[in-house]
């Protein structure tokens, strides 16, 4: 079995793999946290199915541009549907989506792995590193996207430090959009999310009416 991700090549560790052995696709072959991260920013079906699907099949996803999703039948064969949103929304006008509607569903919203939090949605990227305790020195910097409100830790952080390791925001961002700390008391290690870049999505989500 590979020791690096067979996607992006970079050597697998235990601090970057998706926990619950998500990371694994249908050859055993493994993934990182960041290509399961794209992978789920494109087709969250698919990430959460990942062990059905072919690196061939995977690599389709990543390189397409057009707006489809896999579902799966009652009956047990994937179907791809496209989805009709807007490519673009330049009118500065949020759209707010209340929860259990048909838009919500339409935008493929739902609960659990799924929910999208409630308010105005932006697509966020993340640079990522950590500082061993005592030390100043970035380690494993790497980049980390989620599609959430601005003011929600980012999604599926433990996925990057590790179960059992809670994150909180920092008063002082040091000139980040935002900075988030995880402390990792038994491998002495500190985590740091800083949002460096984000993209309104102009959807706004609310509870159900």
């Amino acid at each position: 079995m590979s020791k690096n991700c067979i996607l992006c090549n970079k050597k697998l560790s235990f601090w970057n793999q998706p926990v619950f052995g998500k990371g694994i696709l249908k050859s055993q072959e493994r993934i990182c946290s960041s290509c399961f991260m794209k992978i789920n920013n494109k087709s969250p079906m698919t990430a959460a199915n990942l062990k059905r699907h072919e690196l061939v099949e995977i690599k389709e996803l990543l390189d397409s541009n057009k707006n489809t999703q896999t579902v799966e039948s009652s009956i047990g064969f994937q179907v791809t549907t496209s989805v009709k949103t807007e490519t673009k929304r330049d009118s500065g006008k949020w759209e707010i989506v209340h929860r259990k509607t048909e838009r919500w569903t339409e935008l493929g919203f739902g609960d659990d792995d799924k929910f999208p939090g409630y308010g105005r949605l932006y697509e966020r990227e993340f640079e990522v590193w950590y500082c061993e305790i005592g030390s100043k020195e970035r380690k494993e910097i790497q980049k980390f996207s989620d599609k959430y409100p601005l003011n929600y830790d980012p999604r599926d952080y433990q996925e990057i430090v590790g179960e059992g390791v809670y994150i909180e925001q920092l008063t002082n961002s040091k000139g980040y959009e935002a900075l988030y700390t995880a402390l990792d008391n038994k491998n002495r290690k500190r985590w740091y999310f800083a949002l460096v870049n984000k993209k309104p999505l102009w959807i706004e989500t609310d509870r159900a009416k």
